[in-house]
Order: structure tokens, then sequence, then C-alpha cells
């Protein structure tokens, strides 16, 4: 077993030199390539970034405790029960169950549990990587060492951002905050930063645009860049970083966070956020957002990349739905409408 233990040290060691940020790693120093740190040493990174985001849920926890003991309880009775009536040993001794076999077979099946479900979760992200349009790695223009696919970029910013929020807050987040003179703040898509594990040093204090946050918000967001398009402007005229993403103004308000209990029409079949395809904002502004209810592709609504035919919106639970571009104004109202009862 010492060998094993020593490998297992290696591994981790060498990952952990891997994955350490820097100009030249470990790794990189003896040739190896950013491509491949990533995939072996990146976990070490996301664990880091992670871990200090996890919330105990206490009444889970004591539920999976007392169903964890109340299973040993059972396994380790059978066990014994079975040992009590079965045929005594050849020398007339009785079989005699050991506690340390019933802990070895309930890690088996912990481990075979645990397996199980990393590889669910390995073969979705497969499917992702299979579906996307995009190339799998490739150099973006902040410096990420990764490209995002575009569904993705909204698997991410709902999944990881909107439902998270909610979990934590139990609202949905603001559409802009503004001082009490008016004066704007900042944005929906700087309240999710922290949700969608984007580090930044942005003072939530003073405007978005103030010469003390000019750093952080002259620069892109991968995750708030749709990479299906290739030609469009990424900086305004002010060199701030643009979106391709803009909030539903009847349901992320300003300064006023929508509660859940508000959401009455039901989470899954409500806008909070979507595609736009002109008329692109900063995604520091605090005043990003448009009304779906006008309908796809018209003025200063909501819409999809030309020729895909159809547009994609985070609806208020955190899933992504994609409405054809011919779709009824009517049932795009619909879901743009929080309460309406339609």
């Amino acid at each position: 077993m010492k060998w094993a233990l020593y490998s297992l040290i290696a591994i981790v060691v060498l990952s952990a030199a891997i994955a350490i940020p820097g100009d030249k790693t470990f790794w990189t120093a003896f040739g190896g390539g950013d491509a491949t740190g990533t995939v072996l040493g990146g976990w070490l990174g996301f664990l880091q970034r992670a871990l200090p985001k996890v919330t105990m849920h206490s009444p889970a926890v004591i539920s999976g405790a007392m169903i964890l003991v109340l299973f040993t309880i059972s396994v380790d009775g059978l066990a014994r029960w079975f040992c009590r009536t079965s045929a005594p040993k050849p020398d007339g001794a009785k079989r005699r169950w050991r506690f340390r076999w019933t802990a070895s077979i309930i890690l088996g099946v912990s481990l075979m549990f645990a397996a199980g479900y990393c590889t669910i979760g390995l073969a979705r992200h497969i499917g992702w990587l299979l579906s996307s349009r995009e190339p799998l790695e490739g150099e973006w223009m902040s410096g990420s060492s990764y490209r995002l696919s575009p569904h993705l970029n909204l698997e991410l910013i709902g999944r990881w951002g909107i439902a998270p929020y909610q979990d934590e807050h139990e609202q949905l987040p603001p559409g802009g905050t503004f001082d009490e003179h008016g004066n704007m703040l900042h944005s929906w898509e700087t309240v999710l930063l922290p949700y969608i594990y984007v580090e930044h040093k942005i003072d939530m204090e003073i405007p978005w645009n103030h010469p003390d946050n000019a750093t952080n918000f002259k620069s892109l967001v991968p995750e708030y860049i749709n990479l299906d398009f290739r030609t469009q402007e990424l900086f305004d005229e002010e060199g701030y970083g643009l979106s391709h993403y803009a909030a539903n103004s009847r349901v992320l308000r300003a300064n006023a966070p929508m509660k859940l209990e508000e959401v009455t029409d039901g989470t899954s079949n409500t806008i909070v956020i979507g595609e736009v395809n002109h008329a692109f904002r900063p995604w520091g502004d605090p005043a990003n957002w448009r009304d779906p209810a006008i309908g796809l592709n018209r003025h200063d609504g909501f819409g999809g990349p030309p020729g895909n035919g159809g547009t994609r919106f985070v609806m208020a639970d955190g899933s992504v739905r994609s409405l054809s571009n011919d779709t009824d104004p009517a049932v795009v109202k619909a879901l743009a409408t929080p309460s309406a009862g339609d």
C-alpha cells in the first residue's frame, strides 16, 4: 500500500505545482502547455474559489447523517444475523462478523455512489463540449485560456449566478442600484460576478464609472460576451467592456429586488435575462435592461445573433430557454411578466 500512498502524494504535489498561478509554473518550465496544466491541476484552483462560497444546509446534513447511521446499523445487523444462522466452521467454531468489514462495505458503497455521481456530471459536461460550435480552447482577448459557448454562458449566468443568489437572498438580484440622489452605482451583472467565480476588486460604494473603478469595468467578462457575435464591437467609445445580454426591466427592478413569492406566474415561466443584438451597453451600466414585451428583434428589445433564428433567455429559476424569433409578442409578454396570471 505504500506505493499507492506515495503515488497519491506525488499526484497532489504535481497538480498543485501546475495549478499555482504565475508567469512560469512548474509544468511550463518543463515544456508543458496551459491546457495540460488546466486538466491536471485546474481542480485545485476551482476548489480554492468554490469552497469559501459553500454553505451548509443543516437539515440536509442531519438527514444524510441519520440515513448513513441507519444504513450502517442495518448492514451490520444483517451480516451478524447471517453469521449466527449459517453453518459453523469445519472446526466447530461459530462464524463471527467484525465491524471493520461493515465499515469496508459502507466505504465501498459510498465510493461507488460518488463515482456514479461524478460520471453523470462528466457525461453532461462532455455533452456540452461536443454540442459547442466554438473551439474547445483558445486565447481570450482578456488573457483567459478558455472560451465558452453562447449557451454555456447563459447556463453559467443562470445556474451559477441567478440560482445561487436566490438561494442566499431569497430574492432576485436588483436590475441596478442607485444612490439617494439617483446617481448610478452598479448593475445586476456586477452583483452576480462573485457567483460566477470572476474575481474582482470593485468598490460597490462608488459609481461603476468612477475613476477608481475604471480598471475593472474597462475590461471584458467572458461570461457576458456572446461568441456568436464575431464581428461586433466589444468596447464602447470610452473603453468600457460591453455586454451582449440585458435584464428584463419588468422583473429585475432598480433598488427594489423582487422576492420569489412575487413571481406568482412561476420562476420557470418568467424571463430575467436575455440576448441582445444591438445597442449594447457596458456590463457595469446599472441601466442595462430592456422590455421583452415589445417583441423580439424590434426597436430596443431583445434579439438573438443574426442567423440563429431564435433568442435565448435565462428564466427566474436559472434555466435557459430559446424562443423562435417568430414567437408571438403576446407569448413573449406573458413570459416577461412575473405576476400577470398569464
